[in-house]
């Protein structure tokens, strides 16, 4: 039998339904089984103190039970200790990290943890937070703060968030920004900018993925042409995958960006968590930063 293991599950019991936490009982009593010492802790309000804790108390092995948020507060925990490994059991909606480490349903996650193997992932951070996915600012922070106000008053999830799309489209939030890329300075007056951690796919069925994280580059986009007409446009060009000939749309690979701005501060979606951050804002890439369990054909 192999080493015995210590394992957190730091749960978010507001994320996913009841297949997620059948679903960590599973793994748990299989991991148990094994002869591993495992343990859940509840994490409502901070994934990251929860998970931090963990670590500090020895726990090797952190798992994030929840979506890209709580994912992204445990790897923030993971990486800050250094000591520990980071573990996904996707249970959000849209579990973005989970999918692009190869872990896209819960059997997958579940088999990783059992069996899988480990390797380094990239890291991402802007005035010292990290994100595992993507930082955004301009049109999603705007659309996350407008959902989620209509959710406070009792509005689902994704008829809220289409409420905030149509609302948002009525008047573009428009960001006066200069961009210092590596070294290279842009002028832009754009809706949104976007920094990922490694280049995102742009276009066509695979727009919002990445082939991989362990590139050690921040993947950059910025919309040029204002208006609600050109983003519009902007989007069915990414679908048709013809985004590449519009002339006003950057996108970008850098190790470094510094982002400036006439505002003292900005508010940023950073893993879809708001955040109010004081400019300039600087972006950095971790390279192999973080430790992750993935499948172990992954490996």
């Amino acid at each position: 039998m192999s080493e015995a293991k210590r394992y957190a599950f730091i749960w978010n019991a507001r994320a996913g339904h009841g297949e997620a936490h059948a679903a960590m009982v599973r793994v748990m009593n299989r991991l148990t089984a094994l002869g591993h010492d495992v343990r859940a802790f509840p994490a409502l309000a901070s994934p990251a103190t929860v998970a931090f804790t963990a670590a500090r108390n020895g726990y090797g092995i952190v798992v994030a039970v929840g979506g890209d948020g709580t994912v992204s507060g445990c790897a923030s925990a993971v990486w800050r200790h250094g000591g520990s490994v980071l573990g996904v059991l996707p249970a959000g909606t849209l579990n973005h990290f989970a999918k692009d480490l190869g872990l896209g349903d819960a059997a997958a996650a579940e088999e990783a943890l059992v069996r899988g193997a480990t390797r380094t992932v990239d890291l991402a951070l802007v005035n010292d937070h990290s994100f595992v996915n993507n930082a955004s600012i301009g049109l999603y922070p705007v659309i996350v703060r407008k959902r989620e106000s209509s959710r406070s008053q009792g509005i689902p999830k994704w008829t809220a968030f289409i409420l905030a799309v149509l609302r948002v489209l009525v008047r573009l939030p428009l960001r006066r920004l200069e961009l210092l890329a590596d070294g290279q300075k842009i002028q832009h007056r754009t809706p949104f900018l976007f920094v990922g951690n490694n280049r995102y796919e742009v276009e066509g069925v695979e727009i919002g993925t990445r082939q991989r994280l362990d590139g050690g580059v921040l993947g950059v986009c910025a919309s040029g042409a204002p208006g609600r007409l050109a983003l519009i446009r902007l989007a069915a060009r990414a679908v048709l995958r013809k985004i590449h000939e519009d002339r006003d749309f950057l996108n970008i690979t850098v190790r470094e960006l510094l982002v400036r701005s006439r505002h003292k501060t900005l508010q940023i979606s950073l893993d879809g968590e708001l955040r109010r951050l004081h400019t300039p804002l600087r972006f950095e890439t971790r390279p192999g930063a973080l430790r992750v369990i993935v499948p172990e054909r992954k490996a």
